[in-house]
């Protein structure tokens, strides 16, 4: 095994988001289970080329390489079996960095859809632009992870909108979009001249019977006529977010040009010093730290859902087909407690409520399960020890 996922690695007084930022208000034994990154240490390969690069003590400006194109089409064609052009590939910081710079220079002012339950960031991002959102929400029909849209909701928001937000796999429910999903959401693209916007950060963290399909991918299969953006990252997968380094892929050589030209305007030029040799190494992985990874977050995912359902009927679990992400349903757990919605602290644990995600899912939560089982296992004991 190429890392000890185990191990358990203290960040307080790293300036954490995930935990000093909790640590301050409500003290150093709050558990953070409420932000989408792990707890583990990234790649070697990784960790060697942020190393080596930090070794040369001068922190300079650095430019966007043909290296950084060329390894984010080498590892989308290994590992996802999706090709394109490295002249179809833009690097940005941060995806919220790039949705500001589409919306805000290119789609202000735009008709926006997308699904709800939705990523907050990216959707407050989007109305601060000035767009008119339209939310389609989707529907659970089955009790585990199988969340669906309605195809006549969906058909009615293309009808009337300029942009459709899609976010592929789906945060925070953990959907893997099927391909015939994917092609009901083509074809309305093209009929309704939309373009489709796509954040597909989540895509290397899939359970072992999962396989991420990009929408670009199905757009260029069928030959249909829609311009996509699809945002990636190795942010998520390497754990590697404060980096801050991603791409867009973008499929029309006028819309690249129009992404850059936004990107410009939004005062983005050269990356972060580590952003490239990160990016790189990562790219250019075996993928082995990867199925490692997954392996095991699969396996946290299993035990954490069995520990909910086993010990209460409280929760409603959705186990998710990608991310390490679980979206939780409290309805009894609310009412036996007479609260209007799941608390974002809960016994010393905090976690990302479900109002975040769009008002209709207050009775929701969504929590990570991205740490140290020992970890995961005390934070799981404290929200159901007074059950």
């Amino acid at each position: 095994m190429l890392s000890n996922f185990d191990r358990t690695v203290n960040r307080l007084g790293t300036y954490s988001a995930t935990w000093d930022c909790i640590a301050r208000k409500y003290g150093e034994d709050i558990i953070s289970l409420g932000v989408a990154e792990m707890e583990f240490e990234t790649c070697p390969d990784v960790k060697k080329a942020i190393l080596s690069a930090a070794d040369r003590g001068i922190y300079s400006y650095t430019e966007i390489f043909p290296e950084f194109g060329e390894s984010c089409v080498s590892w989308f064609s290994r590992r996802h079996r999706w090709d394109f052009s490295s002249k179809e590939v833009l690097f940005a910081p941060r995806i919220i960095q790039l949705t500001a710079a589409v919306f805000n220079h290119l789609f202000r002012k735009a008709k926006v859809a997308t699904f709800s339950p939705y990523y907050a960031p990216i959707i407050h991002v989007i109305a601060s632009s000035g767009a008119k959102l339209r939310k389609v929400s989707l529907r659970n029909d089955n009790g585990m992870s199988r969340w669906c849209f309605d195809k006549k909701k969906l058909a009615d928001a293309f009808a009337d909108a300029d942009v459709f937000v899609l976010t592929n796999p789906h945060n925070p429910t953990g959907r893997v979009w099927t391909y015939d999903e994917l092609m009901e959401i083509a074809k309305l693209a093209e009929k309704h001249d939309v373009m489709l916007f796509s954040d597909d950060i989540h895509c290397d963290i899939l359970r072992s019977d999962m396989k991420w399909i990009p929408v670009a991918g199905v757009v260029a299969e069928n030959n249909l006529n829609v311009k996509v953006i699809t945002c990636v990252s190795p942010a998520k997968s390497f754990n590697i977010a404060g980096i801050e380094t991603a791409a867009a892929i973008v499929n029309d050589k006028e819309l690249y040009k129009n992404v850059a030209i936004s990107l410009e305007k939004t005062g983005i030029f050269n990356p972060n010093y580590f952003a490239l040799p990160a990016a790189i190494a990562a790219w250019s992985s075996d993928g082995i730290w990867l199925n490692e990874l997954n392996r095991y977050l699969s396996d946290n995912l299993s035990y954490t859902v069995e520990r909910f359902t086993g010990k209460t009927s409280d929760f409603t679990c959705y186990v998710p087909e990608a991310t390490y992400l679980l979206w939780i349903a409290a309805f009894d757990f609310l009412k036996k407690k007479n609260y209007r919605e799941f608390p974002g602290v809960y016994n010393g644990v905090s976690v990302s409520p479900g109002k975040y995600y769009g008002k209709e899912w207050s009775e929701y939560f969504r929590l990570s399960v991205g740490l140290p089982r020992k970890t995961l296992d005390l934070a799981i004991n404290r929200i159901t020890e007074s059950l």
